[in-house]
């Protein structure tokens, strides 16, 4: 599946609005889009295709991106989003951050790449990836909301036996995928790895038909440690299950 990987490294705050030379965010980012964009085009499944800046909610415990959004190339875009982050309180618009952008080929095997190559430098922990297919956001179905779900594992809580994140979650991911698509409940919607964490997620019509399937798809075998699973309708919020 061809889409757009951004990935993402949040703004320390608080952040001077005027720059004269790179952030330290800036700085970091470049350096990943250097070493990640080599990586992919050498392997031929994607290439750089760009910086954005984004907004997100970063978790404070794992620091994974959620209710993303791409900030506007308008000159005054950045400076009113800039404004609403600083006057919402708690941080429950998000924060901004800084993306590399990336097109990739083959999702799973540029993810892997890009975890590889963020491994090799001591980088994994910095950062969280957030895919986007071309067919971009879902929009409302003619019953309701576009629903999804979204199924969380602890990186440190991975049983022993698997020499690699992605292998545990792709596994569990297959397993689960399987199970809803068996019971016309689901079809995959994305996946991600970065800040401590992996997910993946799944559209699906009813929230607790499709989470009974996973948790029973998941018993007795070494995927049923979930963290959480979150649920997602578009346009209301998400609403984390544990």
């Amino acid at each position: 599946m061809q889409c757009k990987v951004y990935v993402v490294v949040p703004e320390p705050a608080p952040h001077e609005p005027r720059r004269t030379a790179p952030t330290e965010a800036e700085a970091f980012r470049d350096r990943l889009s250097q070493l990640i964009g080599t990586a992919l085009e050498g392997a031929g499944v994607g290439r750089a295709a760009g910086t954005a800046k984004v907004t997100a909610r970063f978790g404070a415990e794992t620091g994974r991106a959620e209710a993303f959004t791409l900030v506007g190339d308008d000159p005054m875009a950045e400076p009113l989003v800039r404004a609403a982050l600083a006057a919402a309180p708690d941080d429950t618009l998000g924060r901004f951050g800084l993306a590399a952008v990336f097109e990739v080929d083959d999702f799973m095997v540029a993810e892997s790449l890009i975890w590889d190559v963020a491994h090799k430098a001591g980088l994994q922990d910095s950062f969280v990836l957030h895919p986007m297919a071309e067919e971009a956001q879902p929009a409302p179905s003619e019953a309701g909301a576009y629903k999804s779900i979204e199924v969380y594992y602890n990186i440190d809580a991975i049983p022993a036996g698997y020499s690699h994140p992605l292998d545990f979650r792709n596994e569990a991911m297959s397993l689960v995928e399987r199970a809803l698509e068996d019971a016309g409940a689901g079809e995959w919607a994305g996946a991600e790895i970065g800040m401590g964490e992996v997910n993946f997620g799944f559209e699906v019509e009813d929230f607790e038909r499709a989470e009974k399937i996973v948790r029973a798809a998941v018993k007795g075998t070494p995927f049923e440690g979930i963290r959480e699973i979150t649920r997602f309708s578009y346009p209301e919020d998400t609403v984390a299950l544990h």
